[in-house]
């Protein structure tokens, strides 16, 4: 049954409009970072160096923490709102079983729409070399690692701390109040 409330929840998602909103704001945020500004310093920096790329992801996560809040209570505050997540439990569904199919069926879109800070980075030194607003000596030679190294260890753990508190605070207070 956990499957099928975490299937739940993806078809959900898939329909919010929302959830595309995220993504393009956060993706334009750091396309237009990495394709309009110069890096911050000496001008022997790159665009797309691993230090500006981690400043900016730390950046966004910040702001994507509201984000993971929206998602994360709207997931569980629905059954709230309208008295039918006691009912789930007279299914045979277990409570860990529809806890977690609601928590990381939510939280997948947390981490694609977390994601969006890889694509941006990846677009931005792109448009700003085609459009001229960069030169080509301030973009460096690109490496998966200096995308995926600071998603992983900055972007995705942060917004999953997030994401468990504005959780567990909605399963804990059943409110979002």
């Amino acid at each position: 049954m956990f499957s099928e409330i975490f299937r739940f929840e993806i078809k959900y998602r898939l329909r919010k409009l929302d959830t595309y909103l995220f993504f393009l704001f956060f993706f334009l945020a750091i396309t237009i970072g990495f394709a309009l500004s110069p890096p911050a310093g000496t001008r022997n920096t790159f665009v797309n160096s691993p230090a500006i790329i981690a400043d900016m992801f730390v950046g966004c996560t910040t702001i994507m923490m509201l984000v993971s809040g929206v998602i994360m209570s709207s997931s569980l505050y629905r059954d709230i709102e309208f008295n039918v997540y006691e009912y789930y439990l007279t299914f045979p569904i277990s409570r860990n079983g529809y806890f977690w199919g609601r928590f990381l069926g939510s939280f997948l879109f947390v981490a694609i729409i977390g994601s969006s800070v890889i694509w941006g980075a990846l677009a931005g030194p792109f448009i700003g070399l085609r459009l001229g607003w960069l030169s080509p000596n301030m973009v460096a030679p690109f490496h998966w690692v200096n995308l995926l190294q600071p998603f992983f260890c900055y972007v995705v753990p942060n917004l999953f701390l997030t994401s468990a508190i504005f959780f567990g605070l909605i399963a804990y207070t059943r409110n979002t109040g």
